[in-house]
């Protein structure tokens, strides 16, 4: 007699927060569990509070260039002052500089 499938189970237990496995060289872990013991919190924890600082410093960040009247360029890490951008620096040929370009209405 065959025995009744059971239901398959969640991968992810009620009530838990979505595991991030990330690989870290040893160097890094141990600064990660020096200010973990520091601060009282386990590995896990720690690793959550630094990554969240640093997204928010970053958009801190991000949100003071904007501010001040730079542009990304494209989707790269690089930002360049709108109302520095001139022909000369455009004329580099790059997708991205060329949008900026064209949205600054120059040619």
């Amino acid at each position: 007699m065959k025995k009744p499938k059971k239901a398959k189970r969640s991968f992810k237990p009620t009530g838990r927060l979505p595991v991030l496995a990330i690989r870290v060289p040893e160097p890094l872990r141990e600064r990660i569990k020096k200010s973990a013991e520091l601060h009282k919190r386990n590995l896990s924890e720690e690793a959550m509070d630094l990554i969240q600082r640093g997204l928010d410093w970053n958009t801190a960040f991000e949100a003071g260039l904007l501010d001040r009247g730079f542009q990304r360029i494209g989707g790269t890490l690089h930002w360049v002052k709108a109302a520095d951008l001139t022909t000369s620096a455009a004329s580099i040929g790059t997708p991205a500089l060329t949008e900026i370009k064209q949205k600054k209405g120059t040619d």
